[in-house]
């Protein structure tokens, strides 16, 4: 674990994967951030999660954000962190499921389109 980091953008190039265990959530930027960077995630269903997450295609998440069950926790890690293959795989329909969605100039472009009349 990295401890404490002040610039996260720059360190999602080091993880394998990120786990998001958060219990109340608006639209969550540090999964936006993740996908962006091409990285699979496991989640709780807090706020826009799903969203951002597509199931069984960009991570996992799970089936409940108060009360996470640690068994689904774990089948979800070791799912991802044995695969290589899947890891892999998840991490880059990720980057391709969010750039559309939630980068920078995707997300100016479609709201100056909306602006426009």
């Amino acid at each position: 674990m990295p401890g404490v980091q002040e610039n996260v953008g720059v360190s999602l190039d080091k993880p394998d994967m990120v786990f998001d265990l958060t219990e109340m959530e608006g639209l969550p930027n540090v999964l936006i951030e993740a996908h962006l960077a091409g990285k699979p995630v496991v989640a709780t269903p807090a706020g826009g999660t799903s969203e951002v997450v597509d199931y069984g295609k960009t991570g996992f998440v799970l089936a409940s954000a108060k009360e996470p069950d640690p068994d689904e926790i774990m089948t979800s890690l070791a799912t991802l962190l044995t695969d290589d293959a899947m890891r892999a795989t998840f991490g880059e329909a990720a980057r391709i499921h969010a750039e559309p969605r939630f980068a920078v100039d995707s997300v100016l472009a479609q709201t100056l389109e909306l602006l426009k009349d």
